[in-house]
């Protein structure tokens, strides 16, 4: 049996977690099998199903219906049932353990790299690029930022850099980037301003969504995404970012303007 240069590590069950589980876990898993077999990348798919729901399929049964394995590509299938889940939890109201099952993937797989994800995230060039490339370090973790943003934007996290002050005088957020912040096309989309006076500490954000502006490191919404974009549309993609690592159950308050 040839060994694979990768294992992805998932973990789910057929619970229609978040809404249309499994198409998006489908739809994202055939995704990314399709770039890596573009570019040469052999895997094997390791799917840990925890606690599977009672009285309905595995979640791995209906994989093999939906998603097409190209050549190089492999499919482990691991379930761990309900026995498992009660004789391990310390949390009677907590039915699946996400972490101890991508353990439980991870012991296990076959490949000499492993990347542990979740179910609905795609994989970006550059992390497809760099599998492909294969000019990972031995014994070394990697990590790559996740982005949130749903309407539809090309974006990338600004580098790492010491803040700039332009002048003395108080500047627009969107002058000047620093880490972490939200980039279109190399400009700032998503402006950050901090200040702490004495043990007070505030941060604000601003989303530009449309309109002219003079700082030629900026843009907007409208800009990147060459229509109009409203305010209502942008919190309602807000709000469903938060509520997914929240947990649906969880009540967020609605945004407001200003």
């Amino acid at each position: 049996m040839t060994v694979p240069s990768l294992s992805i590590v998932l973990t789910g069950r057929n619970d229609n977690y978040g809404g249309d589980f499994n198409e998006r876990f489908f739809s994202a898993l055939q995704f990314n099998l399709d770039r890596l077999c573009e570019h040469g990348v052999s895997c094997e798919v390791v799917i840990v199903e925890w606690n599977p729901v009672a009285g309905r399929r595995f979640l791995c049964e209906l994989l093999t219906g939906h998603v097409r394995l190209g050549a190089g590509t492999s499919l482990t299938r691991i379930v761990a049932a309900r026995e498992y889940h009660a004789a391990m939890t310390q949390n009677p109201r907590l039915d699946y353990l996400e972490y101890v099952a991508k353990n439980v993937g991870i012991r296990r797989a076959a490949a000499p790299w492993i990347l542990a994800t979740n179910t609905d995230v795609l994989f970006g060039r550059t992390v497809v690029e760099a599998l492909a490339r294969g000019d990972l370090s031995a014994g070394t973790v990697y990590r790559a930022p996740r982005y949130d943003i749903k309407l539809g934007a090309d974006v990338t996290l600004a580098e790492d850099r010491p803040t700039v002050r332009l002048s003395d005088r108080p500047m627009s957020c969107f002058a000047a980037t620093v880490g972490g912040e939200v980039l279109a096309a190399g400009r700032k989309l998503i402006g950050s301003a901090q200040v702490r006076r004495g043990a007070a500490f505030l941060q604000h954000g601003s989303i530009l969504l449309d309109g002219s502006n003079d700082t030629p490191n900026a843009t907007t919404l409208r800009q990147v995404l060459g229509r109009p974009v409203t305010f209502e549309e942008v919190t309602a993609a807000i709000m469903t970012a938060w509520a997914e690592p929240l947990g649906s159950g969880r009540d967020l308050a609605p945004l407001a303007a200003g």
